[in-house]
C-alpha cells in the first residue's frame, strides 16, 4: 500500500487479541441499538490489516462454527501466522497476503469486519477503501469496527512524532531511527524547563508515555510514513459517503453523558443537535486521541433510548463485591456493590440478591432468565413466588440495574455465554492455540480474548494441558524435566536433584500453577472442544 509497508516486514508488528474486537462484544451493542446482528458462534468475520493472526486466530479457535479471513500486505507477517494456525489445527479460518484497494466481492459477504489499528496509518485511498468494504462486504445486519487516532488528543501528540520523525529521516536501519528519535527526546526533556511551561510539560509527560512502550509499537505508531489523526465528525462525513451510520463505540460507556459530571453532561445535551455533536463534543472534552467506531449500513433504522428490556435476551457476569457480612438480600437498606473504585447501589432486594448470585457464579456468566430466576429463589428463600405484577417489575429493575451496571464498566453483558470455568478439572485442557502460543513466548491468548503473560514454569505447565494428562501425569513430567536439566528447581536456595523431593515440592506448586491458569481464563471449560457442524 505504501513504501512504509516495508517496515511490517523488517520490524514484525507482535500480533495479539483485541478484546474490544471480539464478535460477541460487537454483537451485544449492536442488539442493544436494536439491530439484530448473527450469533458469534455461527458468522463469518473479516479482518483487514489482522497482520499474523493474533487476534483472529484466536476467535477462530472459540467459534469453530464460524469462519475468519484475515488479510494483510505483509507477506512475512502473513507467514508467520499460517505457521501458527497450521500448528494450532485452525480450520476455519485463513490468512491472506493481499491489498485492501484490490480486494473486490470475491471473499463473499461478511457478519463482522475488523479494521484495528489500520485507517490512521494508511493513505487517503486506502482509507476510502476500507469504508467502501464496510458497505459493500457487511451484510444487512453486518458491524464494522474501524480504529483511528483522533483530534484534538492526537494532534498534540503528533507534535512528538514530528520531531522524531525529523530525526529518523537521517537514518536507514529502523533500530537506529528508533534509539536516534527517542535520544533526541531525551535531549529535549533536558533542554526545555518544565515548571511554569507547556511545552516543556508536554515533552516530559509523552516522553514517559513513550518509555512505558514496546520498541516494535514505537516504531509503527511514531515512525510510520503516515499516521494522521482526524476528528470524529470527519471520519463519520467520510463514512456517510458510503451510507454507513453510526452505531456506536467498542467502548459504550464513553458514549454516555450520564458518565461525566453532571453539569458537563447537561451542557453537552443542550449544545448538540445529534449524536455526531455530542460525541464530538466530549472529544473536545477529553481531549480524545483514539476511537474505535462501530459502523453499520444507513437503512437499518436504530433505536438509541436504551432500556433494561434490551438486555433480556443476554447473558451477564459481574464480579462486583457485597459488603461484608451481607447474606440476606430482604433489607430495604442500600447497599453497595463495589468493583475498584465504582460501585453499584440499590435497595431494592431483587438487585442485591442478583448481585450477590452473580458473584457467586463468577467467572462464568448467567442468562437473564437464569439469573432472575436464581435470584427470585434466593430473595424468597423458597417461599411462593410474588403476583404477576411485582414479577414484571423486579424483572424491569433487574433489567435496568444490568444496563447500568454494563455502561459502568462494572457488569459484563453478551450474546453468548462467556466459556470460562471456575474450578481445575481433573484433566485439564488449554487450547491447542494457546500451547502453541506458549511454546514461542511468554504471551497467549485467554478464552476471553484477552492477554496473559506467563512465567516460565506457567508456560511449560500450560503447554502440558492437553487434556489427557491428571496432575500426577503433569507433575511425572516435570520432574523428568527437572531430573533431565533441563528445567532448575530450587528449594532454599539449593537446586533439586533428588526425584522424590522434587515431586513432593512440585505437586503443591502444579496445584497452584493450575489454579492460576484457570483465574487467568487459560483453562477450558466442560465440554471444549466445541465441535465444528
Amino acid at each position: 500500500m505504501t513504501s512504509s509497508s516495508a517496515h511490517y516486514d523488517q520490524v514484525p508488528y507482535t500480533s495479539l487479541p483485541f478484546p474490544q474486537t471480539q464478535p460477541d462484544r460487537l454483537a451485544t451493542i449492536a442488539s442493544l441499538f436494536s439491530l439484530t446482528p448473527a450469533a458469534p458462534s455461527r458468522c463469518r468475520v473479516l479482518e483487514l490489516g489482522g497482520a499474523s493472526g493474533g487476534n483472529s486466530a484466536p476467535l477462530a479457535q472459540r467459534y469453530p462454527n464460524s469462519e475468519f479471513v484475515c488479510v494483510d500486505y505483509s507477506s512475512v507477517q502473513v507467514a508467520i501466522g499460517q505457521k501458527v494456525v497450521q500448528a494450532a489445527g485452525l480450520r476455519n479460518i485463513r490468512l491472506v497476503h493481499g491489498n485492501i484497494l484490490e480486494l473486490g466481492t470475491e471473499l463473499g459477504k461478511f457478519d463482522y469486519l475488523i479494521c484495528h489499528g489500520v485507517y490512521s496509518w494508511v493513505p487517503r485511498g486506502v482509507q476510502d477503501k476500507i469504508l467502501q468494504l464496510c458497505r459493500s462486504l457487511l451484510n444487512d445486519q453486518g458491524v464494522g469496527l474501524v480504529s483511528y487516532n483522533t483530534s484534538p488528543g492526537w494532534r498534540l501528540r503528533g507534535t512528538i512524532r514530528d520531531l522524531m520523525m525529523y530525526r529518523a529521516q537521517f537514518f536507514s536501519a529502523p533500530e537506529e531511527k528508533l534509539q536516534q528519535s527517542t535520544a533526541l527526546l531525551d535531549f529535549l526533556a533536558e533542554s526545555v524547563p518544565q515548571e511554569k511551561h507547556a511545552y516543556g510539560m508536554l515533552l516530559k509527560s509523552e516522553i514517559d508515555h513513550i518509555r512505558s512502550l514496546s520498541s516494535w509499537y514505537l516504531m509503527h505508531e511514531y515512525l510510520a510514513e503516515v499516521n494522521e489523526s482526524l476528528y470524529f465528525h470527519e471520519f463519520m462525513t467520510r463514512a456517510a459517503q458510503h451510507s454507513l451510520q453510526y452505531l456506536g463505540e467498542s467502548d459504550i460507556a464513553t458514549m454516555l453523558t450520564m458518565n461525566m459530571p453532571q453539569q458537563v453532561g447537561d451542557t453537552l445535551r443542550r449544545l448538540s443537535g445529534d449524536i455526531i455533536q455530542t460525541e464530538q463534543y466530549m472529544d473536545f472534552v477529553r481531549n480524545r486521541l483514539f476511537r474505535q467506531t462501530l459502523l453499520c449500513h444507513v437503512e437499518r433504522k436504530l433505536e438509541r433510548a436504551l432500556t433494561g428490556a434490551r438486555v433480556y435476551a443476554l447473558h451477564a457476569a459481574s464480579n462486583v463485591q457485597p459488603p461484608d457480612g451481607l447474606l440476606d438480600p430482604n433489607t430495604t437498606d442500600a447497599v453497595s456493590f463495589t468493583l475498584g473504585g465504582s460501585a453499584l447501589t440499590s435497595s431494592e432486594p431483587i438487585i442485591k440478591a442478583a448481585l450477590l448470585v452473580l458473584n457467586d457464579a463468577w467467572p462464568c456468566s448467567l442468562s437473564f432468565a437464569e439469573l432472575f430466576t436464581a435470584a427470585g429463589s434466593r430473595l424468597r428463600s423458597g417461599t411462593a413466588f410474588e403476583d404477576a405484577t411485582t414479577l414484571a417489575r423486579e424483572r424491569d429493575q433487574l433489567g435496568a440495574m444490568l444496563l447500568r451496571g454494563y455502561t459502568a464498566q462494572l457488569v459484563s453483558l453478551s450474546v453468548e455465554p462467556r466459556a470460562v470455568r471456575k474450578d481445575v478439572p481433573s484433566r485439564p485442557l488449554a487450547t491447542s492455540l494457546a500451547r502453541v502460543q506458549a511454546t514461542a513466548g511468554d504471551k497467549v491468548a485467554t478464552l476471553l480474548h484477552e492477554v496473559a503473560t506467563l512465567a516460565d514454569l506457567e508456560r511449560l505447565v500450560l503447554k502440558l494441558l492437553d487434556g489427557g494428562r491428571d496432575q500426577a501425569g503433569i507433575v511425572e513430567l516435570i520432574v523428568t524435566e527437572v531430573l533431565a536439566g533441563r528445567l532448575n528447581l530450587q528449594h532454599e536456595g539449593q537446586a533439586v536433584t533428588d526425584a522424590t523431593r522434587a515431586r513432593e515440592l512440585l505437586g503443591s506448586a502444579v496445584v497452584e500453577l493450575l489454579k492460576r491458569l484457570v483465574s487467568k481464563n487459560l483453562v477450558c471449560p466442560d465440554g471444549w472442544p466445541v465441535k465444528p457442524a
